[in-house]
C-alpha cells in the first residue's frame, strides 16, 4: 500500500510519542506475517519491531508513488473500519502501537494511514 495524499490530518500520540492504530497481517500456523508475502519473516508479538529489519533486501529507503518521496515504514490504519476494508484479501487485523512517524496521508481508498518506523503488536488476551 502506498499513500496517494501526504499529510492531510494529524494523529494523537501519548507523552512518549506512541500512537495506536490497526495493521493487517497474514496469519499462518498461529504466527503473524506481512500482508503480502507469506514467506516473509514472522512478526514477533510483545516487542518493538523496526521496519528496516523487515524490508526486502533490494529496496531503497524512500517510496515515491505520487511524485512525493517519503521514507519507508510500517503502514498503519488509523481506524479499524479502514483496516477491515483493506483486509478483504487477508486474514488478520490487529490493534497495534506505533512510534517514529515518518509521514501520514491517505491511501487509494482515502483511508487515513500513518507510516512509522516501529510497531508493537500486543499479545491477545
Amino acid at each position: 500500500m502506498c499513500l496517494n495524499k501526504i499529510r492531510d490530518f494529524e494523529v494523537k500520540l501519548n507523552k512518549e510519542g506512541v500512537g495506536t492504530g490497526y495493521k493487517v497481517f497474514c496469519e499462518k500456523g498461529g504466527e503473524l506475517y506481512g500482508e503480502y508475502a507469506r514467506v516473509d519473516k514472522k512478526r514477533r508479538v510483545g516487542v518493538w519491531l523496526k521496519e528496516k529489519n523487515f524490508r526486502p533486501r533490494k529496496t531503497n529507503n524512500c517510496i515515491e508513488p505520487i511524485g512525493k518521496r517519503y521514507e519507508r515504514g510500517w503502514h498503519i490504519f488509523i481506524t479499524r473500519q479502514a483496516a477491515d476494508k483493506w483486509n478483504s484479501l487477508f486474514q488478520c487485523v490487529r490493534k497495534i502501537k506505533f512510534r517514529g512517524i515518518v509521514t501520514m496521508g491517505r491511501n487509494a481508498s482515502n483511508s487515513k494511514v500513518v507510516v512509522a518506523k516501529e510497531i508493537f503488536i500486543p499479545r491477545e488476551v
